[in-house]
């Protein structure tokens, strides 16, 4: 007599109430991280996130792949690609770093227009800070997604990010 056991895994989505994703639809620009031998401001390196992925410069390079955020404050990136384009050296040096230390991103914060990320011991790796348009004034991530909102603050000149409850996005045409 043959058993065969079957175990089902499953997602559930409750359409009632939406999972919201803060990161969904921001942008960022890294301005410090636990590196004392570079400045990460004489770099471009930026973070992007839409719909679970992440993309940016990574200093030389473009990267993209994919990431999970949640439950909690989890983070996850990757698998990553990424261009294989040569630059100079200290530019090279730091494109190294960062993706070693977004790769090691275990969980983030957000507060004050600023993201940072912590690696698997608690530990702060990167802080990113929101980008905006040059055009309109706003934080490149001005829309709303699910929990958040983010709008340039001209007097303060720089991101706030004020929590908005996925209740109250729906239905204004806010995804």
């Amino acid at each position: 007599m043959t058993v065969l056991l079957g175990v089902v895994f499953g997602c559930h989505s409750n359409s009632t109430s939406p999972t919201c994703n803060p990161l969904d639809g921001t942008q960022w620009k890294l301005t410090e991280w636990t590196l004392s031998s570079l400045n990460p401001v004489d770099f471009t390196i930026t973070a992007n996130f839409a719909d679970g992925q992440i993309s940016g410069s990574s200093g030389v390079n473009s990267y993209s792949g994919s990431c999970t955020v949640g439950p909690g404050n989890a983070f996850l990136a990757g698998p990553l690609a990424m261009t294989e384009m040569a630059g100079p050296e200290p530019a090279m040096r730091a494109e190294a770093a960062y993706m070693t230390l977004i790769g090691q991103a275990r969980s983030y914060k957000m507060a004050d227009g600023r993201l940072t990320l912590y690696d698997a011991g608690g530990n702060e790796s990167l802080i990113l800070c929101c980008q905006r348009t040059p055009h309109s004034g706003i934080c490149t991530s001005a829309k709303r997604h699910g929990q958040y909102q983010h709008v340039w603050n001209h007097d303060r000149d720089h991101c706030d990010i004020e929590a908005v409850t996925c209740e109250q996005s729906k239905g204004k045409g806010i995804p």
